[in-house]
Formats: structure tokens, sequence, C-alpha cells
């Protein structure tokens, strides 16, 4: 056990090592860039630069998220409207190019939960990047289909998102959600459509959240079809919505 805990600590090392040299880089050289011509040769870098602050930000909320438990501070609110903003803040800041991403539910249902709409919209808006990274595996294009369900029998409220991406091997699938596992890439490594690949550390945040909201997150993939992931939440009675 020790053994594989050094082992996961040396993975840890060794891809944040090289994510956060990668950025250091960029900046290191846009600056030398600058001294050597002036803003006249670093004012196109802004945009790029940018983009690799919001990557060495992102992974420093991912390593806060996978180290630390944050308090519940969950309430009653309706999955729809956690959905919808989650979705077209996707939207807005993904390069979907050639995928199309369709929204299934009843406008007029009500999806009552417990839960924190901020750690929501970030299970929601990874597991949609999970499958536009899929998609892009396949050739770029493809289909992303989220729906939102109530389940009578057993109360619950059921979020799916399914892509017809390059879908995950068998042999991959059970290690999916183990910490630092990811399918992308070398942790830190290799660049996919201009976007980094994963740290792993993805699905693990996303199950930590789920967790605490007493939901369950099932995974289902065929290799070269896709990727159908459902998660269930416990249906919350309440006239607060």
């Amino acid at each position: 056990r020790l053994q594989n805990q050094v082992q996961t600590y040396e993975t840890l090392l060794t891809g944040m090592t090289h994510e956060f040299n990668n950025i250091f880089s960029a900046f290191k050289l846009s600056l030398q860039m600058y001294e050597m011509k002036g803003s006249e040769a670093f004012d196109p870098r802004i945009t790029e630069l940018k983009k690799f602050m919001d990557r060495g930000i992102g992974l420093v909320r991912q390593l806060r998220a996978v180290g630390y438990t944050r308090a519940r501070n969950l309430e009653a609110i309706d999955l729809r409207s956690v959905l919808e903003k989650a979705v077209n803040d996707f939207r807005e800041n993904s390069d979907l190019n050639q995928i199309e991403l369709n929204v299934i539910d009843d406008v007029s249902q009500i999806f009552p939960i417990l839960g924190n709409e901020f750690q929501l919209e970030q299970v929601i808006q990874n597991l949609l990047s999970n499958s536009r990274h899929a998609i892009f595996s396949r050739g770029g294009m493809g289909c992303i289909t989220v729906k939102l369900d109530l389940v009578i029998e057993n109360p619950s409220v059921l979020l799916t998102i399914e892509d017809n991406g390059m879908g995950i091997p068998p042999e991959k699938l059970e290690e999916l959600g183990n910490l630092f596992y990811t399918t992308k890439g070398s942790l830190g490594g290799q660049i996919l459509d201009s976007k980094y690949s994963g740290t792993g550390m993805g699905l693990t945040t996303c199950r930590r959240i789920l967790m605490s909201h007493e939901a369950e997150m099932d995974i289902r993939s065929e290799y070269g079809k896709g990727t159908k992931i459902t998660v269930t939440f416990p249906f919350e009675e309440t006239s607060q919505l």
C-alpha cells in the first residue's frame, strides 16, 4: 500500500511539474520576445498567455478539490436551471466546431434536488468537456446529448450525458475515477486540438462532489461508438422552488 501511495505522489509530482513548466515557459518566452522586439512581438501572444493562465488556475482548483472536502452547503435547487447555466457557459467558452450539443428536458417540469449549484456546474462542465474531447479524438464531428428525467417509482432525478465519440476500451473503463488516471494521453503531456491532455483529476473531483450530494454516477461505454454517463440524484420534495 505504501508503495502505491508513493507511486501516486510521484505521478502527481511529475505531471504537475510538466504542466506548470509548460505554463511558466510560455510566459518566459513571451517576456523575452518583449524585451527583444517590444510590444509588437508580445501583443499577438496575449490571447495564448491568457489560455495558459486559465490552465494554471484550473489545475490549482482541481488540486484543491481533490485534497479538500468542502462543507456540503446543500439547498433545494432545480437541477434544470443549473444544467441550463452550465451548458450555456460551456457553449460560450468551448470550441465545439462541428459538434452538436442537444439538451432534452421538459421546460414545464421542475427537477428538485438538494445541491450546491457551483459544484454541480463544475461536474456538468467537466463531463461535457470529456465528451467533447472524445469526439475530437474521433475526428471532430459528432453529437452530445444531455437529458433530464424524473423517476416516479423510485423518486429520483436522472442526468444523462451521452456522446458518439471514441468511447473507452474495457480495460481502461475500470480505471476511470482513480486519482490521476486519464485516457487523454500521458499526464500533462499530449496536446489535442490545442488543448492539453487530462490530469486524471476531473472524474475524481466529480465523484467526490456527487458523493457529497448522495448521487451515483454510472459510466457505460463502447469503444469506437461512444459513452453514456448517468447521474442519479435523490428526489427532494420541497415547496421552496
